[in-house]
């Protein structure tokens, strides 16, 4: 589960139900509710955000068609990292402005810090209330650079795990997206071994007052 699988692949390998594994996923999610709130990075800095698209069903058409690029079809993710961590926090909006960009940054970054990122005006609020330094790069041309030239090669790599992570999990709730953030959070972080990892949300486990009840849990919809 603290893998790239999907829940069918992971039910196969343990030789469960479906139903089963949705049963320990949502589990999972409780035991990681609020896990990256109190994650602050420092030194540099790289941001950007990501867009999932919205259930079919709820998606909004214009002359029955759907809208393209970022869109209220869309639903944003924060993701920034520094070389030690890295956070990955729904911004509630499908396009970001001043007010959602502070509220899905702005206690995870230490004043003083420097931000990398490319030319969305609402990052400028970041730099303006914590002190900042700005490095701003324009999208189209770092667009044309190799990963290696590239200055937002590192969020953009994440950006990359992240939707072949969701795509593994296709039928997700998207109502749920912030718990698949934290799950997929727990995985990219410290710490990198698989056992030790294991271990330390066996400790996170014992620790959570928190209990599923099988019924409760399935009658509420998390895969769809």
């Amino acid at each position: 589960m603290f893998e790239f699988h999907s829940l069918h692949s992971t039910a196969y390998d343990n030789r469960n139900s479906e139903t089963t594994v949705k049963y320990w996923l949502i589990k999972v999610f409780e035991v990681l509710k609020g896990i990256q709130d109190d994650i602050v990075l420092d030194g540099t800095v790289y941001l950007d955000e990501t867009y999932f698209s919205k259930a079919k069903q709820n998606k909004i058409k214009k002359d029955g068609k759907e809208q393209r690029g970022i869109s209220r079809n869309k639903k944003g993710v924060g993701v920034a990292c520094n070389d030690k961590a890295s956070i990955y926090i729904v911004t509630g909006t499908s396009k970001p402005s001043r007010t959602s960009t502070m509220r899905t940054y702005g206690k995870h970054i230490a004043e003083g810090s420097t931000i990398v990122h490319d030319e969305e005006k609402s990052h400028n609020i970041l730099v303006e209330e914590l002190g900042l330094k700005n490095e701003v790069y324009l999208s189209n041309e770092i667009k044309q650079l190799n990963d290696k030239e590239n200055p937002s090669y590192p969020v953009n790599h994440l950006h990359m795990l992240l939707k072949k992570f969701m795509r593994a999990h296709g039928g997700y709730d998207r109502e749920n997206l912030q718990d698949w953030m934290n799950l997929f959070w727990f995985i990219m972080n410290e710490p990198k071994d698989r056992y030790d990892k294991v271990l330390k949300f066996i400790k996170m486990a014992i620790m959570s007052p928190k209990r599923v009840k099988y019924r409760d849990a399935l009658s509420k919809r998390h895969d769809k």
